[in-house]
């Protein structure tokens, strides 16, 4: 082989492993300035809408931002739907409203909810496991 196609070969060789080691660099710089998603709503009360009519309340209290244990209070009113795929024309927003309550108690208090409204406490904890793998998954 002459000096000239060693040359070329060693070139190759070089942006051939310059490739891989500028990923793992980006890689590298992506973890470290990258925040974990959190699924948190912020502290407040929500609104429900669909299709433009509110039909829901959420109380969210105040916890640390750091808190992977949460709770949110939801109070769906007798009108809210439950969205699924047979109802492609429905759409369900979550809008934060400039209410105020300093406890779960005080925003019961303050809201008057038609009978027929449906309370849930939604319990949440977030981790960095892989659900799939989850003997919690299945609603069992």
């Amino acid at each position: 082989m002459s000096l000239r196609n060693q040359s070329l070969t060693l070139k190759l060789k070089r942006r051939f492993l310059l490739i891989p080691c500028v990923l793992l660099v980006c890689v590298v710089l992506m973890q470290i300035f990258s925040a974990p998603a959190s699924a948190q709503m912020e502290r407040g009360i929500m609104g429900i809408f669909q299709n433009g009519k509110e039909v829901g309340r959420i109380y969210v209290p105040a916890r640390s931002a750091k808190a992977d244990r949460y709770s949110e209070y939801w109070f769906l009113y007798p009108d809210y739907i439950y969205p699924s795929q047979s109802l492609p024309g429905l759409e369900t927003v979550i809008i934060p409203l400039p209410e105020k309550a300093a406890s779960l108690a005080e925003f019961r208090k303050t809201r008057k909810f038609a009978p027929g409204t449906r309370s849930v406490k939604v319990l949440s904890q977030e981790s960095q496991i892989n659900l799939v793998d989850d003997p919690d998954e299945g609603g069992q």
